[in-house]
């Protein structure tokens, strides 16, 4: 979600830190304010039309996290001209970033934030509304993806989970998933089956 747009934050920072004495661990706080404010700037003029933050709900208030803590990460890892490569964020520097929006807006394994599973919840009933055929289809195919959400929130780091090339072991664990609450979605609907003929017989 966040993939390289604080370029233009960190640019800022490198131009205007020239002459300035800010190293590794010990930047200026001219150079905290210029990357401070590209950081906003960014969520004025990108992040803020971005769907999935309004969907989200991050206001720029709270987005003011996500910039302080990259620049208390950033800080104790580089000196600002350290930062860039070529013309991008370096990927070690990208994902401290990343990092801060995770902690601050999504969570981490096992544990997420309540606003982000109310954001999956609702996908997942858009999903469904637009696949199932009927109500028992609708009802079945949210109980497997709730399924699937709650076991990927327990078993998933969400550096894992967001990145852009997931890897094959995490394609594998994710089919274990799948296969997992199908079993169990069919175990449970063959335990209420037997559960109704009992309940039926016992009436006649």
């Amino acid at each position: 979600m966040l993939k390289n747009v604080f370029t233009f934050a960190i640019s800022m920072l490198v131009l205007f830190s020239c002459g300035q004495k800010s190293e590794k661990g010990a930047w200026s706080e001219k150079d905290k304010g210029d990357f401070k404010k590209g950081c906003l700037q960014v969520y004025d003029e990108k992040l803020s039309k971005d769907e999935g933050f309004k969907a989200m709900g991050i206001a720029k208030d709270d987005f003011v996290k996500v910039c302080d803590c990259s620049i208390q990460k950033l800080e104790s890892t580089y000196a600002p001209a350290d930062i860039i490569k070529g013309e991008k964020i370096s990927d070690d520097a990208q994902k401290l970033v990343d990092k801060c929006f995770y902690e601050n807006f999504i969570g981490e394994k096992g544990a997420w934030k309540p606003k982000f599973k109310e954001l999956m919840n609702k996908q997942i009933e858009e999903l469904t509304v637009k696949k199932a055929h009927s109500e028992e289809e609708k009802a079945v195919l949210q109980t497997l993806m709730q399924c699937m959400v709650e076991k990927i929130e327990k078993e998933f780091e969400i550096t894992d989970l967001m990145s852009q090339t997931v890897s094959n072991a995490s394609n594998e664990k994710m089919k274990s998933i799948a296969e997992n609450c199908v079993a169990e979605l069919q175990l449970g609907m063959e335990i209420l089956g037997v559960v109704f003929e009992q309940a039926a017989a016992g009436g006649q």
